[in-house]
């Protein structure tokens, strides 16, 4: 018991080398001096540079070529096809911002979103010394809907461009859209149905060979759901020539019975082996059954089932 309880204290008090930290420092006490004389001098030269740096960065914020000031802000935007006609200006009347504000570029990436041109914002940043960069697209015109004051145009998600045009822009779909009305202030959906029909049948009517060839002009939407007369066709077609083609519902209906968008076309293709181009017609029907179409031609009160 003796010697394992020798073994027991030699185990718990084990040796540790001895430390000369007295002779070390009294060795190196030229050098520690040195050392404490820079870390003195590093701090007080650190703290110089950030009182410097509060100084020189409130001047800068106080120049007013740092401001975003409404006179220096302000941002006509328009497309290039637009040629600088209705164009909607980005005003930042009374922001209180300045450039080296930390939200000041998202405050301006809002406020190009407001604008009714503008799609999205990719980037907005800074560019030193008193200059903003901002990336964006504008919204694409693909439509364009006919009335008696000008043209209104929508991009492809319905979405209202600025402006009534009294020259047509130049859109995707060539065929002029009629027939609607209370359109929404721009930058807004124009959320009709029947505009949605006439988009999908104006994109048809650019696709398929037989409608390009007959030239349509303009898509009328007014009776879209029957809402002028539940009996007449709910979309037409009318050609450059003078013939109105009468469509029947949208391909998108789900009503029983309405032909398909291929079985219409061929009724139609059949009219053009009588009629080029439907010449001398003044309207044709081609919602009948598959292989039938109504015409009526010009100069005579009677149609002629083919």
């Amino acid at each position: 018991m003796k010697r394992g309880g020798k073994f027991w204290r030699k185990f718990k008090a084990p040796r540790l080398p001895r430390l000369r930290v007295k002779e070390w420092s009294v060795e190196h006490r030229e050098g520690l001096f040195k050392a404490g004389k820079v870390a003195v001098a590093v701090g007080t030269l650190s703290l110089i540079v950030l009182l410097v740096h509060r100084e020189v960065y409130s001047l800068i914020r106080g120049k007013p070529e740092y401001s975003v000031d409404s006179e220096k802000f302000r941002v006509a935007l328009s497309p290039d096809w637009a040629d600088g006609v209705n164009s909607v200006t980005i005003s930042l009347d009374d922001s209180g911002h300045d450039m080296l504000d930390g939200d000041t570029t998202e405050w301006i990436g809002r406020a190009f979103l407001e604008n009714p041109w503008v799609k999205k914002v990719s980037s907005v940043e800074r560019v030193f010394p008193d200059q903003i960069r901002v990336r964006f697209e504008y919204l694409d015109p693909v439509a364009a809907v006919k009335t008696s004051q000008g043209w209104i145009v929508v991009d492809e998600d319905r979405v209202r461009l600025p402006g009534l045009w009294k020259k047509r822009p130049p859109c995707v779909y060539e065929t002029d859209i009629v027939g609607l009305h209370r359109a929404p202030v721009a930058g807004k959906i124009w959320n009709d149905p029947a505009l949605a029909a006439g988009m999908e049948l104006a994109r048809f009517v650019t696709e398929d060979p037989v409608l390009a060839s007959v030239r349509v002009a303009a898509i009328d939407v007014s009776n879209f759901d029957g809402r002028i007369d539940r009996l007449r066709s709910e979309m037409a077609l009318s050609t450059k020539s003078g013939c109105v083609i009468y469509w029947g519902r949208p391909s998108s209906t789900d009503k029983y019975g309405e032909l398909t968008q291929g079985a219409k076309v061929e009724n139609l293709r059949l009219v053009l082996k009588d009629f080029p181009g439907l010449k001398n017609l003044v309207y044709v029907k081609v919602y009948y059954k598959r292989g039938e179409a109504a015409v009526l031609e010009r100069n005579s009160q009677l149609g002629r089932r083919r």
